[in-house]
């Protein structure tokens, strides 16, 4: 009777832990794949052009006027927030997202073009307030900017991304969380900056 609650319990552990494991190769293998899902979808949208909806309402929070020539400039920043899940938690970017802009301000081509889908400019406008965002915003209240952009990546980290002469993309990815890519954003704007003298 020993013996078998023994190899009972000997038996109980070696499933337990074949389990896990199973468990462990299957978010692997999971990872790997959502991986690839999104390199795939990087690749696919890199490259692609983009359409800037006309009748964007802008709006300025700083003490200039609105910059509407950031719309005209030959190499564009966009930051896409849509009005999907929580608002106020996209806002919070804003903060890291002006210190960027602020570093850039020798990028004379450039223009950072946010872009906001809500609905309610007047709850959105609190909360950039709340934050002391100061900075042009354009905000589009029919969801055309997705309408026209249908390629867009469904993942809103790739939300924001740096485009050419011709509004090609050319990267992918918020340049003010991320170091790495913050220096990638800078080198190719010299680059792009020395071209254009």
């Amino acid at each position: 009777m020993f013996l078998i609650f023994k190899l009972n319990k000997l038996s109980i552990n070696l499933f337990v832990a074949l389990a896990i494991l199973l468990i462990i190769s299957h978010a692997c293998s999971e990872e790997v794949s959502n991986k690839k899902e999104i390199r795939k979808e990087l690749a696919n949208f890199k490259g692609t052009k983009i359409i800037i909806p006309d009748n964007l309402v802008g709006r300025n929070y700083g003490n200039q006027i609105l910059d509407s020539v950031l719309l005209c400039r030959p190499h564009k920043m966009i930051v896409f927030i849509n009005q999907d899940g929580c608002t106020g938690c996209k806002m919070q970017e804003l903060v890291p997202l002006y210190i960027f802009i602020l570093q850039t301000t020798q990028f004379t081509s450039l223009g950072v073009v946010i872009i906001l889908n809500s609905s309610d400019i007047i709850a959105t406008e609190k909360l950039i307030f709340q934050k002391r965002f100061r900075y042009s915003v354009f905000y589009d209240l029919d969801g055309s900017f997705e309408r026209l952009n249908p390629h867009l990546p469904k993942n809103e980290r790739f939300h924001t991304f740096l485009l050419g002469e011709n509004d090609e993309v050319l990267l992918v990815g918020n340049p003010a969380l991320n170091i790495g890519l913050k220096k990638i954003y800078l080198n190719t704007l010299n680059k792009l900056q020395k071209r254009d003298w």
